[in-house]
């Protein structure tokens, strides 16, 4: 048990610092090689584009039960990309940055796909959405101290005894997650999940093949009851997917250009920013203790996508002040917490457990979308009309509860 814990503990932390590269490689764009929101949109779009096949091929560990290559790879190019992040901060050449921020998107992508495999290779098939749970509060939680520290001590990380030390910190820690996640000998768990999911994909299969093949011996109200039945068992899994598209479009046109707004439109330095987004981590993390074990319901979908969809007029309309933007942001936090673990647990209970790295593709696909157009979108219409769009995108998942439960 002390072993499973310290594990989760490590891959928490790694995601976190993951978490922390992400808005310290954006912030650097914006104030400091001064990247407008277009730009900064085609920045996010290279991470999702390289992302892409990283999770593809990370995808393929997955599915054979592997989970420490991955870590190997993660750590490789985790090294390659402290080295180049330093150097476009250093000499200010813009084509730097996107080099390390394709490097860490290949990372995160072997290093969050290694994670999610030992989760469901090492516990029983109910217990995947609390501990996924677990992982995304531990990670929430130093994501968030760690941009604190940031906020305190910037900008002396720019300095190179201090980006050194944050590198080496970096680079500890993907080496202590490959020393502690397991690389389970024996695959039980997955492989009889996936076949009870199978036979009862299987039934369901069967007994609408064979009655829409007896259609001389049944009434058309019966045919056409049985037809129902099974188109909407074969729409679960598409509505699953397009609810997740919608939801990741919505969040790109949020957060892609979130540091642009707070900076440029509202003039925040950029240790404010870290404090915000740091602050707004450890409100999250609190809000998850608070909120029941088990969110994955109609109810808590439902109340989650409302209060996203009030967190982002919030955060986007009024004035900056840090606490309150610190709030409102970890009231989305937590929504999209609630609504991805939904999401992701109904994609295991259709899919058995297979091919978990299609879900994260599905979703980057559809963050690759969002990511190259939010720049444009925002320059075209402005802030008030690129909020009601989100808006619209972010009550569609609702489409959701309209399939079988």
């Amino acid at each position: 048990m002390r072993l499973v814990l310290m594990w989760l503990f490590v891959g928490g932390l790694v995601l976190g610092l993951f978490g922390v590269l992400d808005l310290l490689i954006n912030l650097v764009a914006v104030r400091i090689l001064g990247f407008g929101i277009v730009e900064l949109g085609v920045l996010n779009a290279v991470w999702t584009i390289l992302i892409i096949p990283s999770l593809r091929h990370a995808n393929a560990f997955s599915n054979a039960g592997v989970t420490k290559k991955p870590v190997v790879m993660s750590l490789v190019f985790l090294i390659v990309l402290v080295a180049f992040l330093y150097e476009s901060i250093e000499l200010k050449v813009p084509g730097l940055i996107y080099l390390a921020y394709g490097l860490h998107a290949i990372s995160y992508a072997y290093a969050k796909t290694s994670c999610q495999t030992a989760v469901l290779e090492s516990f029983p098939s109910d217990k995947w959405p609390s501990v996924n749970r677990r992982l995304s509060q531990t990670s929430i939680l130093f994501d968030g101290v760690l941009l604190i520290i940031l906020s305190k001590t910037w900008p002396l990380i720019l300095l190179p005894e201090y980006y050194t030390f944050f590198s080496v910190t970096a680079i500890a820690s993907l080496g202590m997650l490959l020393a502690a996640i397991p690389q389970p000998k024996y695959r039980f768990e997955r492989i009889i999940s996936r076949i009870e999911n199978y036979m009862k994909r299987g039934l369901t299969r069967i007994h609408g093949f064979v009655a829409l093949t007896s259609i001389d011996y049944v009434e058309k109200s019966y045919l056409n009851s049985i037809a129902d039945k099974y188109i909407v068992s074969g729409l679960g899994l598409s509505l699953i997917l397009a609810s997740l598209a919608s939801f990741r479009v919505g969040n790109e046109y949020l957060f892609t250009p979130l540091p642009y707004i707070f900076i440029i439109l509202k003039g925040l330095h950029i240790r404010d920013v870290l404090f915000i987004y740091g602050v707004s981590k450890i409100i999250s993390f609190i809000l998850l203790f608070l909120i029941p074990r088990n969110v994955v319901s109609k109810g808590m979908y439902l109340v989650s996508i409302i209060l996203r969809v009030l967190g982002v007029v919030a955060i986007m309309i009024e004035a900056p002040d840090p606490l309150y933007a610190s709030l409102m942001l970890a009231t989305i936090y937590v929504t999209n917490l609630i609504i991805d673990t939904t999401l992701y647990a109904h994609y295991l209970e259709t899919t058995g457990g297979s091919n978990i790295g299609w879900y994260s593709l599905t979703a980057e696909f559809a963050s690759f979308i969002g990511t190259l157009t939010s720049g444009l979108v925002f320059q075209l219409v402005g802030l008030v009309p690129m909020s009601c769009i989100i808006l619209f995108l972010g009550f569609l998942p609702i489409l959701i509860l309209k399939s079988r439960w």
